[in-house]
């Protein structure tokens, strides 16, 4: 029975210090190793949607790019309309034959100007304060879509003039205001789906 015990009890003693052995080399590998870093998320926008570079069709899977779509479907095929069916206006209307000319003229300078100003307008507009435009003090800066409803205001404000002008010069300021709304859309197309879906595929 000593033999017995004393056989246990060498047993008992070399998986103590087997035990020991495995978790010293444990200890050591997790050292060496360092703490396990955590996988790095993707950042995130506000509203909780992940910023990403998406191709056309991915893009044309969510609401924003529909909205967009749809917004800029409308100020550039009212532009287009109004520009290739000048001459036909001005004539139902019973306007001089000169009048078309200066409207096109109008059309192709505002819509020239609008192009320029819009790009640098809305670049500026990141830095002002966003409270002063209406947007609430927890917006950081005056974001560039906001521009596009500028120009779909401008593009029905012109549309207005257009249906209700009696006179000459009140249709060419309506053909001016229409080539500016037109204008607008081309900078801020490009800008917006660079900004928001990403500048991989624009």
């Amino acid at each position: 029975e000593g033999l017995t015990n004393e056989n246990n009890e060498e047993i008992s003693l070399l998986e103590s210090s087997d035990h020991q052995e495995a978790d010293e080399m444990y200890d050591d590998e997790h050292s060496e190793r360092g703490p396990e870093s955590p996988q790095a998320e993707p950042p995130q926008t506000q509203a909780g949607e992940v910023f990403e570079n998406m191709n056309l069709v991915q893009m044309l899977r969510t609401k924003p790019a529909l909205l967009m779509l749809w917004t800029t479907t409308i100020l550039v095929g009212a532009g287009t309309l109004e520009s290739n069916n000048m001459g036909q206006m001005v004539e139902a209307l019973g306007f001089d034959a000169e009048v078309t000319p200066a409207s096109l003229a109008l059309f192709s300078v505002a819509q020239s100007l609008a192009r320029i100003f819009t790009g640098a307008l809305s670049e500026s507009a990141v830095f002002w304060k966003s409270f002063q435009c209406g947007l609430g003090r927890g917006v950081r800066g005056v974001p560039r879509p906001f521009f596009l409803v500028v120009a779909s205001f401008v593009g029905l404000f012109s549309h207005i003039v257009l249906g209700l002008a009696t006179s000459q010069n009140v249709f060419v300021i309506g053909a001016a205001l229409s080539g500016a709304a037109f204008g607008m859309v081309w900078p801020l197309m490009v800008l917006i789906v660079g900004e928001v879906f990403g500048p991989a595929n624009v």
